[in-house]
């Protein structure tokens, strides 16, 4: 409810504040100062209702507070790595071809849609039982969670992947193609959504595996892998930017994301967490095929009946995408079914 309340604000903002401003892109900032305005009083209104609307005391003498600071100073400096090194490659991108900046963000903010909502959905069902059983020792119990959680990520992981190296020209023509951008530009976000579209894979693992990690108190240990990778990525963004322009540091994250994925892997096998079996190999190869066949079907459908149903519609991409998606994602669970996969039994460690 909250983010629809933000939503909101800044759609009312841009639809009639932008009509009495000079810069009209101002409209976008007072939309998000009008929503979380809005977030408070919403929330203050039904924190009345069960008595919760006490004034807070400050004490940073409590145990309660020092045990958090101490948490958040390992957290605090993770974050500042991310940040430094995101700040970096912006400037980096800065010297490069005019609108690279633009492609890649554009890319990346529909590619925060499904890594976003995995890394929450998969997050919220492991947060409790993996961190229960570590705080009683009983590291049999979290190593299975743990790996049926890395399951997941890969079986709905690749099915993403699929989706936008089949559908990009589709979403970045629906979502952008105004007259703010020429076909140039359309062309370029799609290269760069494709080839970021093949990390989801990584992006998911490497916050799931850094989350068991923190769970298990090696808050250190993620943070000396988190400096690595990112001197890493800097001697990469060097040399492949300098190589393949503004598609160089879509290569050096990716590969980064990979390395730091392996590393996690190999980190919590030293840990005795996770182990990885001739059965996960298979799975991971049923997955594969599953995702092959669905790639083939969207291909197949989007070329030879859509283009054909939808070929005089102006904005075909409406109807384009969400059939193309939905009979992609029908025929990829129906190989995973007759490849064998028990759902049943995937899902049930989570309930």
């Amino acid at each position: 409810m909250i983010p629809i309340i933000l939503n909101f604000s800044i759609i009312f903002s841009v639809m009639f504040i932008s009509n009495h401003l000079n810069k009209k892109i101002i409209s976008i900032g007072i939309g998000f100062i009008l929503g979380g305005f809005a977030q408070i009083l919403f929330q203050i209104f039904y924190l009345k209702k069960i008595n919760m609307t006490t004034f807070p005391t400050i004490s940073f003498r409590h145990d309660g507070i020092l045990k958090v600071l101490k948490i958040m100073k390992f957290t605090i400096v993770e974050s500042f790595i991310n940040q430094l090194s995101s700040y970096t490659n912006i400037i980096l991108i800065s010297f490069l071809e005019n609108g690279s900046i633009s492609w890649i963000y554009y890319s990346s903010r529909i590619m925060d849609i499904p890594t976003g909502i995995l890394n929450i959905l998969l997050n919220t069902f492991f947060r409790s039982k993996i961190d229960i059983n570590l705080t009683n020792k009983n590291y049999c119990k979290s190593e299975s969670f743990v790996f049926h959680g890395v399951k997941l990520c890969i079986l709905f992981s690749l099915p993403c992947t699929v989706i936008f190296i089949c559908l990009s020209k589709q979403i970045v023509s629906f979502l952008f193609k105004y007259k703010g951008f020429n076909n140039h530009d359309m062309k370029m976000i799609e290269r760069s959504l494709i080839l970021c579209s093949t990390g989801i894979i990584s992006f998911v693992l490497t916050k799931s595996l850094n989350f068991v990690l923190h769970l298990k108190n090696k808050v250190k240990d993620s943070i000396r892998l988190l400096v690595f990778i990112t001197i890493i990525s800097q001697i990469m963004n060097y040399y492949f930017i300098k190589e393949f322009q503004y598609i160089g540091l879509i290569l050096s994250m990716i590969t980064s994301s990979y390395l730091r994925t392996l590393l996690l892997f190999c980190k919590l096998k030293k840990e005795k967490i996770l182990k990885l079996s001739l059965n996960f190999c298979i799975f991971v190869f049923k997955v594969i095929f599953s995702s092959f066949f669905m790639y083939i079907t969207m291909s197949f459908l989007k070329k030879n009946v859509l283009e054909i149903i939808f070929c005089s519609s102006l904005r075909k991409e409406i109807f384009e995408i969400p059939i193309t998606i939905t009979v992609g994602l029908l025929i990829y669970f129906f190989s995973l079914s007759i490849f064998g996969i028990n759902f049943k039994k995937l899902f049930k460690f989570i309930l």
